[in-house]
């Protein structure tokens, strides 16, 4: 059975780079599900990765995270509130490509395909987000509020989401200018929240968190062209 599993993690990692490329050109809504499929796909290979101790699973998941151009960045949001953790994690699950790839190779040892996999992916140039769009790895504390401003222009659709690590559950809350809610999506691990702003100004995005230990998240901002 371990031997099927690998074998079907390498020809996970062999044919979406094709996909990649063959790839023809879509509408925004097709992009974006095609991003939400391939985030999820990371969230499970980091995850089996971890709970495997297979590196080759964490490897992928990075190639995943520098496509899709996501970063780890604290200094975009303000935490509110939030306690110590209350009880132990029981899901690991990382989309910072660094950690990752440290991991898988300490997981690796003196294997020279998976070392030259990692070196590889590595070296690969992370996938960069149009002006207005973000994909941002994050943790909220136990009990806490992280709130992001985001600066949108009239007229144009919004689409934000919020992938949990599936240990807690999430609040995503959006405020307009005035701070009326205009999106709430209560406790749940994978949050979407779609509005057309009625002029330009700057809207807060509210990620809750209410389970008594940190979540890790995925954090996709889109505005449309």
């Amino acid at each position: 059975m371990r031997k099927q599993t690998k074998t079907f993690l390498t020809l996970i990692y062999l044919v979406l780079p094709i996909m990649g490329i063959a790839m023809p050109q879509r509408s925004d809504s097709v992009k974006l599900n095609n991003e939400y499929a391939t985030i999820n796909l990371a969230a499970e290979l980091s995850k089996h990765g971890y709970a495997h101790g297979d590196a080759l699973s964490l490897i992928q998941a990075a190639r995943l995270v520098k496509q899709l151009g996501i970063v780890s960045d604290d200094n975009q949001k303000t935490a509110v509130g939030g306690s110590d953790d209350l009880r132990t994690k029981t899901i690991k699950v990382n989309m910072n490509d660094s950690e990752l790839l440290a991991d898988a190779k300490a997981l690796a040892k003196d294997n020279g395909i998976l070392l030259a996999l990692i070196d590889q992916v590595g070296s690969n140039v992370r996938g960069v987000c149009n002006d207005g769009n973000r994909r941002i790895y994050s943790a909220v504390r136990a009990h806490a509020t992280d709130v992001y401003k985001l600066r949108c222009p009239s007229t144009k659709p919004v689409s934000v989401r919020v992938v949990g690590d599936g240990d807690t559950d999430l609040s995503l809350m959006i405020y307009d200018p005035e701070g009326n809610i205009i999106y709430n999506d209560d406790e749940d691990e994978d949050c979407i929240a779609r509005f057309t702003p009625r002029w330009t100004s700057v809207y807060e995005i509210h990620i809750v968190n209410h389970g008594d230990v940190y979540n890790n998240y995925t954090l996709f901002i889109h505005i449309s062209d």
